[in-house]
């Protein structure tokens, strides 16, 4: 049994923080896992620098009570030889971030890549991060997909009948376009759509209005609208880790296009599911494949591969090794 300082990226819940928290308790089946959060939520990015400088100099004294410290990559600075740190290091893309942020993980990838003879191993989710590193001169990159609890994805078709009811969405031809978010796509998508016939639904925190019908739902009314809807369309703009939106849509036999941006097009293209890289060809791309049962049920066979359980095999062999 190993003991190990996970330092916590940030505490919201999107892909990549979702991921961090799976692979925390992953970890605690067999290790003890000890936390360290370097952000004080309590102050701005500005009022929070010097205590998060502090913080980040913190975490290599703490670590040496430790044998690994596991940490995100935005968080790599003032990274020493000792004790085995290993970065998990889900995506890089500052397109559509905040200034501050944008420069945060500029350096952060700079300070990764100065300090990555001291970095023991690096844990990525798709070849294309596993190239983009190795581009970069890293020598041990582990590959650990994401996973899924597949038990969650149990959906009846009552439970649909029953949320289409709710949100009056019998008869209607629903495209699910993810949030209402530039660096997500959905204006493109929407420019794309407007005047069809197609029923666009957002979720979630948006940055943009449109106007379209946004709902504000629990996990299990979410994969209930992604159930529902005849086709998923995650179009980023910016190079994702993996998609988690796109793989859920295929674990519930539901057909997607992607924009294929970063990892997402290693998951659309072992799915066999739409890719549509130019926003001019999307309308034509979406009648093709809108209500594609036979494209569903192929991405639920590839999806499915990723199970709870084999993430957690895997990850626990990257620390015994």
């Amino acid at each position: 049994m190993s003991s190990i300082l996970r330092v916590i990226g940030t505490t919201k819940k999107y892909g990549g923080d979702l991921y961090e928290d799976e692979l925390e308790a992953a970890l605690q089946q067999q290790h003890t896992v000890s936390t360290f959060n370097p952000v004080d939520p309590s102050l701005g990015k500005i009022a929070g620098l010097p205590k998060y400088i502090y913080n980040l100099k913190k975490i290599q004294r703490l670590g040496m009570e430790f044998d690994y410290v596991l940490r995100p990559m935005n968080h790599t600075f003032f990274i020493g030889p000792e004790p085995k740190q290993v970065v998990i290091a889900y995506h890089f893309d500052t397109a559509y971030s905040h200034p501050l942020v944008k420069l945060h993980h500029s350096w952060g990838l700079q300070s990764m890549i100065s300090s990555r003879n001291n970095i023991h191993k690096i844990i990525v989710i798709a070849k294309y991060w596993q190239e983009f590193y190795s581009g970069l001169g890293f020598k041990n990159i582990e590959l650990l997909y994401c996973s899924f609890d597949l038990s969650q994805f149990e959906i009846s078709d009552n439970e649909v009948d029953a949320f289409k009811e709710r949100y009056q969405l019998h008869g209607k031809k629903v495209v699910y376009i993810g949030n209402a978010q530039k660096k997500k796509g959905a204006d493109l998508v929407y420019e794309a759509l407007k005047d069809t016939d197609y029923f666009l639904i957002t979720s979630g925190n948006s940055d943009i209005d449109l106007p379209v019908l946004n709902l504000k739902l629990k996990h299990r009314d979410y994969l209930c609208l992604m159930k529902a809807a005849g086709l998923v369309v995650t179009y980023s703009q910016f190079k994702e880790g993996w998609n988690r939106v796109a793989h859920e849509a295929m674990l519930l036999k539901t057909p997607v296009i992607g924009s294929g941006s970063g990892g997402m097009g290693e998951l659309l293209a072992g799915g066999g599911q739409g890719i549509c890289s130019n926003p001019a060809d999307l309308k034509k791309t979406v009648d093709l494949l809108y209500g594609n049962r036979d494209l569903g049920i192929q991405g639920y066979e590839f999806a499915r591969q990723f199970t709870i359980e084999k993430f957690n095999a895997q990850a626990l062999e990257i620390f015994k090794s």
